[in-house]
């Protein structure tokens, strides 16, 4: 985290950092609120591997097709935690589930029943017609419907920072650029990393 003496004109009103199914969400959302906002997504994929683990979940819902929670929803979601999860947390994730969806199908997500082989197959699973991938590729046309901009092979590696204790704020971010060339390993902490050096145009963004 880098402390910053001094806010100056700010490179984006939004900058969102990873283009999963949050971010992408949360970029949309930016945009649709303000249209005048600009905003502005940071992805260290390329666009052609964007989504990160978004791209690879199956995407299921434990909702019905009128795309509501099922019964008993949050006793299984505090058996599935052991009882780890925030009861309020998950009672509004229930209650603001279904116009999430809708939202999501607003934007051409499409879902779909899908045949269970788990062992909770008695509670109802709703799938997304092509998976998580399929989330990736939707928010990212709308977004990109909307204005958002883009910067793949972009990192966000630093944090900047105004005031101190309570008062903190952060007021932007340091990216880095990877070169073409440079080689990557998979996203698990403890694998090796080969990442280019900064370039000259990685400035910090606010």
């Amino acid at each position: 985290m880098t402390r910053s003496p001094s806010v100056p004109e700010p490179d984006a009103d939004v900058l969102v950092v990873g283009c999963g199914a949050a971010g992408l969400a949360a970029a949309v959302s930016a945009k649709e609120e303000r249209p005048d906002a600009r905003v502005v997504v940071l992805e260290r994929s390329r666009e052609t591997e964007r989504g990160g683990n978004t791209r690879w979940s199956s995407a299921f819902f434990r909702v019905g097709e009128d795309l509501r929670p099922a019964d008993g929803f949050e006793d299984d979601f505090a058996a599935f935690t052991g009882g780890a999860a925030d009861p309020d947390y998950v009672r509004r994730l229930r209650e603001l589930a279904p116009d999430t969806l809708e939202w999501l199908v607003g934007h051409g997500v499409r879902f779909e029943m899908v045949p269970m082989f788990f062992l909770t197959a008695r509670r109802p699973r709703l799938g997304i017609a092509g998976g998580g991938g399929a989330i990736v590729e939707r928010l990212a046309d709308a977004a990109g419907r909307l204005g958002v901009e883009f910067r793949y092979e972009t990192t966000a590696v630093d944090l900047l920072t105004v005031g101190d204790g309570s008062s903190t704020r952060v007021v932007g971010l340091r990216p880095r650029r990877r070169r073409r060339g440079a080689a990557r390993t998979g996203g698990d902490p403890r694998e090796r990393r080969v990442r280019g050096e900064p370039a000259a145009d990685d400035r910090a963004l606010r």
